[in-house]
């Protein structure tokens, strides 16, 4: 102490002294909402059960459902330094949302003012024979002019002043196309200050078949830092997400070394292995000619999530040629408690809540993976994942279509409704011999809600097996009504209320009105 007074001075000294001394007292001072008594914390329930986000009984016992409702009243966290009577006013003077509930935690997608969405478009290898094109490029072309007619602008480093101004400074790796647009929507939480809502679109795929490591790295810092992390493509037989081709060529070979051969699509492999010998499927001729050096196989499958350590689907030929690559490549699971996603989860504890949207075939083998891995819980992350079969040609539809579907039907707690299923048929189906088809075991699929909470659920919530969807608006359902959440108009001191059918579903996930409902 003598030596940093003689250093630095005594008025500098006493000054470290005070601050230190007011932190260590704050410290030991009483967290004030540890201290409610419990009718007061029953005072609190009711409110919350007013403006439907709470659904728990008024035991007057201050647990997670009532943290998690004021969280959401209060849109973030400001409710924790408040003394009670101030939070119970506040509570009081709150009008009651318009709508049953919501479903998503929308104070912690919106609490730093950002909402951030990684749009994973995996590697597709077909060709558009109208375009000759591939098709993953047509499509990439249609969702960014899709985004720029919304308003968006193609910008890097206005993506990463958001983000940084926001605390949250973009990953290690800024592989992918940026779309920013600022003041999209205003978040009024029921009880907390409204503030403006900017969003960042980072489109991330691998058109080239050459950079499925970089454009993987990406979509786990999509999952693991960000707010919304949405897939579409193949599920490649329920491994995981997949950026890359897997295969770049299969050569067979004749008995006297020449090529018979070669492809770059294994269901072609199968047609022409399963009619090479009688007595042999068409996995174990592949193994045969493994075994005798007559077949080459080039890998590409740097861009593989697996999520699944064990083939869910070992009848099939494409999932065991699948699994039989990740091997040779030593590519491992990511999911789990010791895997990539947790560590990577819990090197991030300020992201407390995260939507993962799977949109692709054997989608729904995702869950159970990820609901094993820390960080990825039925309160930190609400999964949506597909499980119906149609065909191509929906992508971008799926994602970027505004208009709102019929309301979502819900089942009771005690168990499912005979007959309930996904309303409507799906436009996401294009007839006509010329449209690419997917390979065997792996179509395109509509998207409807996996379960996520169950019945732990704030009020007026449907769990996420509680949710009938119509194709292809995924995104639009994820958003019941929210008379908080308003379209920002152009000009941006005025605000909205209603429906907001212009603003892009993906932006404005959590901005849908349910039709018809009222208070």
């Amino acid at each position: 102490m003598i030596r940093l007074q003689t250093l630095a001075g005594n008025r500098q000294v006493n000054a470290l002294l005070q601050r230190q001394t007011a932190i260590a007292v704050r410290e030991l001072l009483p967290i004030p909402y540890e201290w409610w008594s419990e009718d007061g914390v029953k005072g609190v329930q009711k409110e919350l059960r007013r403006l439907r986000l709470y659904s728990k009984g008024l035991d007057g016992d201050f647990g997670r459902y009532t943290d998690l409702g004021l969280v959401e009243a209060f849109g973030g966290d400001s409710w924790r330094s408040m003394e009670y009577d101030a939070v119970l006013a506040a509570l009081k003077a709150a009008k009651r949302p318009v709508g049953k509930g919501h479903d998503l935690r929308y104070a912690e997608l919106f609490k730093d003012g950002v909402l951030d969405i990684s749009l994973g478009m995996g590697y597709l290898e077909e060709i558009n024979p109208e375009t000759n094109r591939p098709y993953l490029l047509d499509l990439l072309d249609e969702l960014g002019a899709a985004f720029k007619a919304k308003g968006y602008e193609e910008d890097l480093d206005k993506a990463a002043r958001i983000m940084k101004e926001a605390g949250r400074p973009l990953g290690e790796s800024a592989f992918g196309r940026f779309f920013v647009k600022e003041n999209v929507l205003t978040y009024r939480p029921p009880a907390g200050e409204a503030r403006p809502i900017h969003v960042v679109i980072r489109l991330i795929a691998n058109p080239s078949g050459t950079e499925g490591g970089k454009a993987s790295e990406a979509f786990i810092e999509g999952m693991t830092q960000g707010d919304v992390a949405y897939y579409s493509g193949h599920g490649r037989y329920g491994s995981g997400p997949d950026f890359d081709p897997n295969f770049a060529k299969f050569t067979l070979f004749n008995e006297n070394g020449t090529v018979k051969f070669e492809t770059d699509r294994y269901e072609k492999l199968e047609e022409v292995l399963a009619g090479e010998h009688p007595r042999r499927s068409a996995w174990q001729q592949f193994v045969w000619r493994l075994q005798n050096n007559k077949i080459a196989v080039e890998l590409r499958n740097a861009g593989n999530l697996c999520f699944a350590a064990k083939n869910a689907h070992p009848g099939e030929f494409g999932g065991k040629l699948i699994y039989w690559a990740m091997e040779q490549t030593k590519t491992g699971p990511i999911t789990g408690e010791g895997g990539r996603l947790a560590k990577e989860a819990t090197a991030h504890p300020e992201r407390r809540y995260r939507v993962l949207v799977f949109d692709g075939c054997r989608t729904s083998d995702y869950e159970k993976h990820i609901r094993s891995t820390g960080g990825f819980d039925t309160f930190s992350t609400d999964v949506i994942q597909t499980t119906r079969t149609v065909g191509f040609y929906a992508e971008a539809e799926a994602t970027l279509r505004s208009r709102a579907p019929p309301a979502a039907r819900s089942r009771r707690a005690s168990g499912p409704r005979p007959g309930t299923r996904s309303s409507g048929g799906s436009s996401r189906r294009r007839t006509g011999s010329l449209r690419p088809q997917p390979p065997p075991g792996c179509r395109r699929a509509a998207a409807v809600p996996a379960s996520s909470r169950q019945n732990e659920q704030l009020a007026g919530r449907l769990a996420r097996s509680e949710v009938v969807v119509r194709s292809p608006r995924l995104l639009e359902r994820i958003a019941p009504a929210d008379s908080h959440l308003e379209r920002a108009v152009r000009n941006p001191g005025e605000d909205v209320r209603g429906p907001r059918e212009q603003l892009l579903p993906l932006a404005a996930v959590i901005a849908q009105p349910r039709p018809g409902e009222e208070d």
